[in-house]
């Protein structure tokens, strides 16, 4: 599973696809008036302005990695300096938050453009420990925008992502989720052709549909009305990435590396 999808996740190609991304959630935002910034978003408990301070400050952070020599910086100082950075963007201006989104996002594509393949086949520190590698941040970059692009709830939805776009993510999700042991055993069949088990022991349910519907209810979003044989199944609805996933990302890496 992971072999196949680094050979998907080629960060040209999903470079191009996340800076479509990126101009599709713009575009959509740019007409919200400044109290419907201020309403709440789908995702509980935040604002739609609080989750495009989100955005932006993710893309500042992953620049600062980017820039950082040799990747010795870490992704945030802190979880309470990241906190700060969101909450003080999130009481922006409508215009400025939208200045923001559009900013944050074109200085973090300027810090991809300036890595050469050295560059490209570094790693970077995200915590005192640990490193992943640079190519794959274009993927983990793509996951936030989609997925908070839906968050914003303006008209767009896990249906409406790109084909292509959406069987990436949804193949991506489904190999972080079965790296999580809270995950029931499952197969998960997409009409686009992919057929992928997780979960610990054997599958006792088989949930089909498309790979947008499975990527929305994989992360939580979703109740998984568009999907069938998901109905006695529950997803976890916190998702973040263990260490051991990193792990096998980065080890993944280094093995194709040396082969």
């Amino acid at each position: 599973m992971l072999a196949s999808l680094l050979d998907q996740a080629d960060p040209s190609r999903v470079r191009l696809m996340e800076t479509s991304e990126t101009g599709r959630l713009i575009g959509d935002t740019i007409n919200l008036s400044p109290d419907e910034w201020l309403d709440e978003s789908r995702l509980f408990g935040w604002s739609r302005a609080r989750i495009a301070a989100h955005i932006a400050r993710g893309a500042d952070a992953i620049r600062v990695l980017l820039d950082s020599q040799n990747g010795l910086c870490r992704l945030y100082a802190s979880d309470q300096q990241r906190d700060a950075e969101i909450e003080a963007a999130a009481t922006q201006e409508a215009l400025d938050l939208q200045i923001d989104l559009d900013t944050s996002a074109s200085k973090l594509s300027e810090a991809f453009s300036r890595l050469d393949s050295a560059g490209w086949r570094a790693e970077v520190r995200v915590s005192d420990t640990l490193k992943i590698p640079v190519n794959l941040l274009p993927l983990a970059r793509l996951r936030e925008v989609v997925l908070h692009h839906v968050d914003l709830d303006c008209g767009y939805d896990f249906g409406d992502i790109e084909q292509r776009v959406a069987d990436l993510l949804a193949r991506w999700q489904v190999f972080l989720a079965s790296k999580d042991h809270r995950f029931p055993a499952m197969r998960v069949r997409s009409t686009e052709g992919m057929d992928a088990v997780i979960g610990r022991g054997e599958p006792t349910a088989c949930v089909c549909g498309s790979s947008g519907a499975i990527f929305g209810w994989l992360t939580g979003r979703s109740s998984g009305e568009d999907l069938q044989g998901c109905d006695e199944i529950e997803v976890p609805t916190i998702y973040r990435y263990p260490r051991e996933i990193l792990m096998e990302l980065t080890n993944g890496q280094r093995t194709r590396k040396d082969s």
